[in-house]
C-alpha cells in the first residue's frame, strides 16, 4: 500500500491569484512523481465538525486554504521551494490502495461530470436554492452540528458556497478519524461505512480516498503528529476524502432517518474524536507543465 500524505495548508496570500501562483510553483518545480506526486488539491472552504481532542488549537484556529494529498517516496515533505508561501501547515502520513491512487483523476473527474445530479430526497429547496429546513429542524438540531444533524452552521455553509463563493457544484469532505480503544469500535466504524455507503449512493455520495494512518512511522517519514512513535491510541487512525454532488446533497443525506440511525449506532460509537472539512476541488489541468499526465 503506498504511503501518501493529507497536507493541510494555510497560504500566505489565499486570493484565487495567491492560490494560482501557489499551483504553478509547485508543479513548475516538482516534475518527479516518484518522488512527489500530486494526487489532487482542493480548496477549503469551511469545517464542519471540530476535532474536540487531538490538536485543537492549530486545526480550529487555523483558516486553511488548500488540502493537497500527495504520493511518493517524498510524499510526506512540502517541496522546498514553497516554504515562503506557507504560513500553517499540518500533515498526516496514510496508507492508500495504489488502484485508487493511480486512478484518482479518472474516478474524481467521472463523480464531478454526472449530469444531471442525483435528486434530492429528504429537502426542498426556496426559490434562491436554499435549503428550507424541515419542521423537525429547529427542535433537534445542535447549533455546531458536531453530531452530524443539519445545523445553523451547515446552512450558513450552503448558502455562503452558493451565493458568495457562486459554487454550484461537488464538495469533497475530508474526514480524519481516531477511534475508541473499546473493543469492537472500529469494527462499529466499518459497518457504518458499508451502510453508509447506499444510503450517500442514493445521492451521488462516494468514497473517493480512505486511507489507514500509518503507525507507528517507518524511519525517515514524518508528520505532525511530533513523535514518530506516538501511540495510535493518541492520534488519528484513519482519513477519507468523500465526494458529494453538491453541498445541498450532503444536507439532505444528513438529515435521513436512515442516515441518523447508522449515525448514531455505528458512527458516534466507535469514534472519539473526528474532524470534517468540507473543500471544493480544483481543476489541476492549466496548473501542470505540457506533457505531465495526472
Amino acid at each position: 500500500m503506498p504511503v501518501c500524505a493529507l497536507h493541510l495548508v494555510r497560504l500566505n496570500d489565499a486570493s484565487s491569484s495567491g492560490i494560482d501562483s501557489f499551483l504553478y510553483r509547485l508543479f513548475g518545480g516538482q516534475p518527479d512523481d516518484a518522488n512527489f506526486g500530486v494526487v489532487t488539491v482542493s480548496r477549503v472552504q469551511s469545517p464542519i465538525i471540530r476535532p474536540t481532542r487531538i490538536d485543537t488549537t492549530l486545526l480550529n484556529a487555523t483558516p486553511w486554504t488548500l488540502l493537497l494529498v500527495a504520493s511518493g517516496s517524498n510524499a510526506h515533505v512540502l517541496p522546498t521551494h514553497l516554504e515562503h508561501d506557507v504560513r500553517a501547515h499540518y500533515s498526516v502520513v496514510a496508507g492508500i490502495p495504489s488502484k485508487i491512487v493511480t486512478n484518482y483523476h479518472t474516478i474524481s473527474s467521472k463523480l464531478r461530470d454526472v449530469q444531471p445530479p442525483p435528486p434530492l430526497l429528504e429537502v426542498k429547496l426556496d426559490h434562491n436554492n436554499d435549503v428550507i429546513p424541515p419542521p423537525s429542524f429547529s427542535r433537534d438540531a445542535r447549533s455546531d452540528g458536531q453530531d452530524l444533524s443539519l445545523s445553523p452552521a451547515l446552512l450558513d455553509l450552503a448558502r455562503h458556497l452558493y451565493h458568495n463563493v457562486k459554487h454550484h457544484g461537488a464538495v469533497s469532505m475530508l474526514n480524519l478519524l481516531h477511534f475508541h480503544t473499546a473493543p469492537g469500535a472500529v469494527e462499529s466504524y466499518h459497518e457504518y461505512g458499508r451502510r453508509f455507503a447506499t444510503v450517500a449512493g442514493r445521492r451521488g455520495g462516494n468514497a473517493k480516498l480512505v486511507g489507514v494512518v500509518i503507525s507507528p512511522l517507518s524511519q525517515g517519514l514524518a508528520d505532525s503528529r511530533g513523535q514518530p512513535q506516538r501511540s495510535k491510541d493518541d492520534w488519528w487512525n484513519e482519513c477519507t476524502l468523500v465526494h458529494y454532488p453538491s453541498i445541498n446533497h450532503f444536507i439532505d443525506m444528513s438529515i435521513d432517518p436512515e442516515y441518523q440511525h447508522i449515525n448514531q449506532h455505528y458512527r458516534l460509537s466507535a469514534i472519539k474524536d473526528t474532524a470534517l472539512i468540507c473543500t471544493t476541488e480544483i481543476d489541476l489541468a492549466p496548473f501542470r507543465s505540457p506533457g505531465h499526465k495526472l
